[in-house]
C-alpha cells in the first residue's frame, strides 16, 4: 500500500504536471518561438556563473582561515554568516534595498544604482542567502582531510598557500563541484530576489514563468518551466550519483 500510495502521489505530484506541460508547449509553438531562449539561458547561466564563484571562494577563506588559525572569533563569524539561509528571500531583498537607500542618503556618489537593479547586487544577496550551502559543504570536506596531511607537507617543505592549492583543492574536487551543482538548482529557481532586484529588461527562466503564469498565461509558462525542471532533474541526478558513489 505505501509503494502503491507513493507511485500515485509521484504521478500527481509530477508525472501528470510536467506531460501537461508538454503538451502546452507543443500545442501553442507560438509561445516558444517568441521566448528568447539564449538571452534568458545567458542571464541564468551569468548569476550562477558568478554566484559559486563568490561563495566558494570566501567558503574556502573561512573554512582554511579556521583550519590554520583556531580563531573562536572567526568561527563565530562564519556560524553568522550562514544564517541567512533560514531567512525568506523575499525578507532579504527588502532588507538589502532599505540598507542601501538608508547608505545612499550619507554618501555623495549614486551609491544605490551601484546595488539596486544589478547583477552585482544580486549576487551579493544570493551569497547572503546561500552561503551556508557553500560554507558547509567545504567544511565537510576539510573534516575528512586529517591535520596530519597539512603537517606532512610543511615537512616537506610547502608551504601553507602551496599546501592549500596542491593538496587541498585536488582533494576537495567533488565537494567543488557538489556544492557548484546545489547553489546552480537554488539560483535557476529562486524567485523573489531576482523578481525584486533584477536589472531592467533582464530575465530568468524563473522570472519569465513567474510573469506568464501571473497573467494567466499558463501555456506560455509552461516552456520555461519545462527548462526549469529539466535542469534541476539533471542537477539531481548527478548529485544522487555522487552521493550514492560516496557511500
Amino acid at each position: 500500500y505505501a509503494t502503491s500510495f507513493c507511485a500515485t502521489l509521484f504521478f500527481f505530484s509530477f508525472i501528470f504536471p510536467v506531460s501537461q506541460m508538454i503538451y502546452w508547449t507543443f500545442k501553442f509553438p507560438k509561445y516558444l518561438q517568441d521566448l528568447n531562449f539564449l538571452s534568458i539561458g545567458l542571464n541564468t547561466l551569468l548569476l550562477v556563473f558568478l554566484s559559486c564563484l563568490l561563495m566558494i571562494f570566501f567558503a574556502f577563506v573561512a573554512n582554511y582561515g579556521n583550519r590554520v588559525t583556531k580563531s573562536k572569533f572567526l568561527g563565530i563569524l562564519t556560524i553568522f554568516s550562514v544564517s541567512g539561509y533560514a531567512i525568506p528571500g523575499v525578507i532579504l531583498a527588502v532588507a538589502f534595498i532599505t540598507l542601501v537607500s538608508y547608505l545612499d542618503d550619507f554618501l555623495f556618489f549614486n551609491f544605490k544604482s551601484m546595488f539596486i537593479g544589478s547583477v552585482f547586487g544580486l549576487v551579493i544577496v544570493y551569497f547572503v542567502r546561500f552561503f551556508a550551502l557553500s560554507s558547509n559543504g567545504i567544511k565537510s570536506g576539510y573534516l575528512k582531510i586529517n591535520q596530519s596531511m597539512d603537517e606532512s607537507s610543511y615537512l616537506l617543505g610547502y608551504s601553507k598557500f602551496k599546501t592549500f592549492t596542491k593538496v587541498h583543492i585536488p582533494y576537495l574536487k567533488n565537494s567543488i563541484l557538489l556544492i557548484s551543482m546545489l547553489i546552480a538548482i537554488e539560483i535557476i529557481k529562486e524567485l523573489p530576489i531576482t523578481l525584486i532586484l533584477r536589472p531592467f529588461n533582464f530575465e530568468t527562466f524563473a522570472t519569465t514563468a513567474y510573469i506568464f503564469a501571473s497573467q494567466d498565461l499558463l501555456e506560455a509558462a509552461a516552456a520555461p518551466s519545462l527548462f526549469l525542471i529539466s535542469t534541476a532533474s539533471v542537477f539531481i541526478l548527478f548529485i544522487s550519483k555522487y552521493i550514492l558513489s560516496d557511500s
